[in-house]
């Protein structure tokens, strides 16, 4: 099928409408309930006893640890209670590096899950983080992924999650541990919400290169101008986000652009999902679905799928499994590099179902 500016197909263009989200802007000062904290332009707990300010590790030790330990946060902090907000330094780098990853021993450390940075996010607890351009970033020998959400909730603000890294040796195509998967973000039952923020060159040896959601019922929202760039799934499907089984999965006005999938799903390997408004390009997966691959439904409105390539298998824009629905509507397909823009995966057998409303 010859691809051009859209995609013609039985004499339907699909063309592209798209709307953007409107705009947020971190405020200086934030008004909220529980404990907000502002945090510093520094790390470490060493970083706080240096310089007296408020570190991004020794705010987590005052919310989630014990707040005697961690006295300079004490007059970077308001309220109490939960839910917890950090307010980070506007367009700072908080770079988490092996220094700074010794300074949690003993007292000042916190209990977490496996190859996990910061303290599980359970039981109805919720945390936002309202970054202002700032960006947290793994450069540590140690893999770690940032966040593990299993009952809580995590709102991501104006921020960016960089380099997350979890095993990446001997993990299987279909996901079976969980140091194999999400290399940013687990979401086993709970919400996430990124508003605005971005997850960059985070890494998975299984799926979900940035993001894993639905081991459980969750809740996964993606929007206004976020972005996923650079994110891999090594050896399995969708190179920024694996959607799996009970779950829920919405993107709006967002852009997932140079993800790369070992399976399927180049950018988004999808179970049930919306998107509207949105672009993916130049994301790659192995076998199907160099943008998205869908599992069972997808609606997408109002978006672009473009310049995304396979290895040995068809969709180069949309791969479908068997039994799949999708509906398309002003919904733009062009230069995907694949015999066919839309395909089944290579060895199912069956239909899969798309609707052009």
């Amino acid at each position: 099928m010859k691809q051009a500016a859209g995609l013609r197909w039985g004499g339907v263009l699909l063309a592209c409408a798209l709307t953007l989200g409107s705009f947020f802007s971190g405020s200086s000062t934030v008004r909220a309930a529980g404990t907000t904290i502002y945090v510093g332009r520094a790390v470490s707990i060493a970083d706080s006893k240096i310089y007296h300010v408020c570190s991004l590790f020794e705010a987590v030790v005052y919310l989630f640890v014990n707040r005697a330990y961690a006295p300079d946060c004490a007059t970077a902090a308001s309220g109490s209670g939960t839910p917890y907000t950090l307010v980070l330094s506007s367009n700072y780098t908080y770079t988490v590096d092996d220094v700074a990853l010794q300074t949690l021993s003993g007292s000042l450390g916190w209990s977490r899950p496996s190859m996990t940075l910061f303290p599980m996010l359970s039981d109805g607890l919720s945390l936002t983080i309202i970054g202002n351009g700032a960006t947290i970033k793994r450069t540590a020998s140690q893999p770690f992924r940032f966040f593990w959400i299993d009952g809580g909730s995590l709102i991501l603000q104006d921020v960016t999650l960089q380099g997350g890294l979890v095993s990446i040796n001997g993990c299987p195509v279909v996901p079976e541990g969980s140091d194999c998967v999400g290399g940013a973000i687990v979401v086993r039952t709970g919400q996430l919400e990124i508003n605005r923020g971005g997850l960059r060159d985070n890494t998975a040896g299984s799926a979900g290169g940035a993001v894993f959601t639905g081991l459980q019922s969750s809740t996964v929202r993606i929007h206004n101008d976020s972005v996923m760039d650079g994110n891999r799934a090594i050896a399995g499907d969708g190179g920024a986000i694996a959607q799996y089984f009970p779950s829920s999965l919405t993107v709006d006005a967002s852009i997932f652009t140079n993800n790369t999938a070992g399976s399927d799903g180049g950018a988004l390997s999808v179970f049930n999902g919306y998107v509207s408004g949105s672009w993916f390009t130049n994301n790659h997966a192995q076998h199907s679905g160099g943008g998205i691959f869908v599992f069972r439904a997808l609606t997408m409105v109002n978006s672009t799928l473009s310049l995304n390539t396979v290895n040995d298998g068809y969709g180069g824009a949309l791969g479908l499994h068997p039994d799949t629905i999708a509906t398309l509507s002003f919904v733009t397909i062009a230069q995907n590099g694949s015999v066919y823009a839309l395909g089944l995966a290579p060895g199912t057998s069956g239909t899969a179902t798309v609707q052009l409303a």
